[in-house]
């Protein structure tokens, strides 16, 4: 049962009036569509995201009201986070160390606007845009301080949300570089034509790779919109390249790899490798307009390596990207060496942070700074010293 904007009332800030529910099923589809009227990540998919069961998320929606009409939306969730999740390297190694020591010490619970696994995105009707974010503000303060939570943050968020979140850092908020996305335009008519964009060395290193696997076993591929049958195959693989990522950001549910398709049937994309009918790749994608995302991967490392899975899987997905008349791929973040080679461009995503005790936050701030994603990826230094990624 959804719930009215006059029920549960949390906070009043001018005329709007803020409240907090726990389910975007409590949401009306309606009320979320006149704030969110487009794009990939659906009143479904955050349904979705509340049901699959992520350990560790508690999940929130404050919702601003103006009378009985929904004026904004904010997906939110509570999280224990640690502050080594962007490190790399020695650094990394010795702060893992120290926190099984001492577990607490460099964990920190943070309330995040946004969303666990993607980018992040507030719902405002424009003309309330000023007024909307000081009551979401508000509330989110008043949420953080219900829940024991010092840090607030607003999560990957892209540039055109500049006008939107730049004025909270009058607010104590400072901006960070986050994890930038990457994606790539389709502006080419076949794979050839699309290596002709690359670097001599970069066309070389793929024609020698391509050559070797295509005298292996065939590589056949299938898509499909759903994992039934198939769901323990494909969780399986996504595990085994989750464990060998260096940055882990939340372990994803099975019951999500399953229940995309039911939420979004229309738009999940599953395209699935197979050598002699055994499954040994996947990638699950969402096909929206022109474009198609590429969500989440996994491999059979037993044979990954030999057939070079990560880059015969990309050149299969960038054909059927031509064929289907896709404009831009995205691509998930991390690997972005391999990815910068391949012709993806970087675009910057920024979180917003403030710790609430006022003594602190300056010195949070250094910390943050210093345990930014830049600091610890060479891809994503020599980027930005050719500012082609922002500090």
């Amino acid at each position: 049962m959804t719930l009215s904007c006059r029920s549960s009332i949390i906070k009043y800030m001018d005329d709007l009036i803020t409240k907090v529910v726990r389910n975007a099923k409590d949401i009306a589809p309606e009320a979320w569509n006149a704030v969110f009227p487009d794009g990939m990540e659906s009143h479904n998919y955050f349904k979705l995201i509340d049901e699959s069961g992520f350990e560790g998320f508690l999940f929130y929606y404050i919702m601003i009201c103006k009378e009985d009409d929904v004026v904004g939306i904010a997906p939110c969730f509570i999280l224990n986070y640690p502050l080594d999740t962007t490190m790399g390297g020695l650094p990394k190694e010795i702060m893992a160390g120290i926190r099984k020591l001492l577990p607490a010490l460099f964990t920190l619970k943070g309330l995040f606007c946004g969303s666990p696994i993607g980018e992040g995105k507030i719902g405002i009707v424009g003309h309330y845009r000023r007024e909307a974010m000081d009551a979401l503000l508000r509330g989110m303060e008043d949420l953080a301080k219900k829940e024991n939570a010092p840090v607030l943050i607003f999560k990957d968020f892209f540039a055109e949300y500049k006008n939107v979140l730049d004025p909270a850092v009058g607010e104590g908020f400072f901006k960070v570089n986050s994890y930038p996305s990457v994606r790539i335009g389709i502006d080419f008519n076949s794979f050839d034509e699309y290596l002709k964009t690359l670097s001599a060395a970069s066309r070389y290193d793929l024609r020698r790779k391509f050559k070797q696997t295509d005298k292996l076993a065939a590589l056949d591929l299938d898509i499909a919109d759903n994992a039934d049958g198939i769901i323990d195959e494909i969780y399986g693989l996504y595990l085994q390249t989750y464990s060998k990522s260096k940055i882990k950001w939340g372990e994803i549910p099975k019951k999500f790899f399953a229940g995309i398709s039911r939420h979004m049937k229309e738009k999940v994309r599953y395209f699935l490798w197979r050598i002699n009918g055994k499954l040994v790749a996947f990638n699950l994608c969402l096909s929206y307009d022109d474009s198609l995302v590429s969500m989440y991967i996994g491999l059979d490392y037993s044979v990954a390596y030999k057939y070079y899975l990560y880059f015969t899987t990309f050149r299969d997905q960038i054909n059927w990207c031509i064929q289907n008349n896709i404009k831009t791929f995205h691509s998930g973040e991390f690997a972005y060496e391999a990815k910068r080679r391949l012709g993806f461009s970087l675009v910057p995503k920024y979180y917003y942070v403030k710790h609430v005790n006022r003594l602190v936050n300056p010195f949070f701030k250094v910390l943050c700074f210093a345990l930014k994603p830049g600091n610890f990826d060479k891809a994503l230094k020599e980027s930005a010293s050719k500012q082609a990624y922002s500090a």
